[in-house]
């Protein structure tokens, strides 16, 4: 296979990925939150392990393993209910955007960890990325008051989005110095769906009414998105244009959004779609001053 058609296939993980919220959106509405993502997870998992089989943890340092395992995990975990208990559709799709802070956040932790210089482009980056963060929760008049009733109204979402995409961030840089090439990837998706269980068993044990074939879909769906999403994605970065696909993938907060509203069947005003455009071009920024940073440096 040729390094093009090794890129598409990477870059079909993008849209998989985007369709995430609207689809654990819709089985959350179905099922319940915890077990519909429950669910998906295990799905998720399962998929994974056909793929990437079980890794020899006994070859990989502990340290990395119990670090980064808790990362991710928790991640998913922070990602997962943010959308879960968002209480409307909008609202969903408004804090899965605090998700993708994590570009422009991993680039800002990459520099206290000291692994790339202070760059003044990179706060313009950032500071781009937080007013369309600003403008998808207070409008282009920066309404205060808007955000701190957005907030309110569901602190438990849009605090789990938050610690999500800085969780990311940090495991984003750990990864890249302590794996030595090991990819864990269906462990981490096997402990999350256990995480996933324990916490249904533990404080939800709810059990919808009904199971309709179309909630059984949707669970598939979101399953095979987030599965086949990083499968496809690690495919991708073997074999193909690496570069290509991290800047295709600054634009899935864009095609995330248009997915989402098309699934739950919402309307999102001009400024979310101005916010939702300005936090993928801060990303952006952000990843073409660091790519200039890493070149001089070769």
């Amino acid at each position: 296979m040729d390094q093009k058609a090794a890129t598409l296939i990477g870059m079909t993980s993008i849209v998989l990925w985007a369709s995430m919220v609207g689809l654990i959106k819709q089985v959350s509405s179905l099922l319940g939150a915890s077990l519909g993502v429950a669910l998906v997870y295990t799905v998720s998992a399962l998929l994974l392990l056909l793929i990437f089989k079980i890794p020899k943890v006994h070859q990989v340092p502990k340290t990395f393993l119990w670090v980064s395992a808790a990362l991710f995990v928790s991640y998913e975990l922070c990602f997962s209910f943010a959308v879960a208990y968002a209480r409307t559709e909008t609202q969903a799709i408004e804090v899965s955007i605090l998700n993708y802070l994590w570009p422009c956040l991993t680039i800002v932790a990459l520099v206290l960890a000291k692994e790339l210089k202070f760059n003044a482009v990179v706060l313009m980056g950032l500071i781009v990325c937080l007013y369309g963060v600003a403008v998808i929760q207070m409008g282009l008049s920066l309404d205060i008051a808007m955000l701190l009733r957005n907030a309110a109204s569901n602190p438990v979402s849009y605090v789990l989005a938050t610690v999500g995409a800085v969780i990311w961030a940090v495991y984003c840089v750990i990864i890249k110095k302590m794996s030595g090439g090991h990819n864990l990837i269906a462990l981490y998706f096997v402990l999350t769906a256990l995480m996933m269980w324990l916490k249904y068993m533990l404080f939800d044990r709810s059990v919808p009414d009904e199971i309709s074939p179309i909630s059984i879909l949707y669970v598939l769906a979101a399953g095979a998105a987030i599965g086949l999403g990083y499968g496809a994605w690690n495919f991708g970065i073997l074999k193909g244009n690496t570069k290509a696909m991290v800047v295709a993938s600054y634009f899935t907060p864009v095609l995330s959004s248009v997915i989402a509203a098309i699934l739950l069947g919402v309307s999102l005003s001009s400024s979310f779609w101005l916010g939702v455009a300005l936090v993928s071009g801060g990303s952006l920024v952000c990843y073409l001053a660091t790519s200039n940073l890493i070149r001089l440096k070769r």
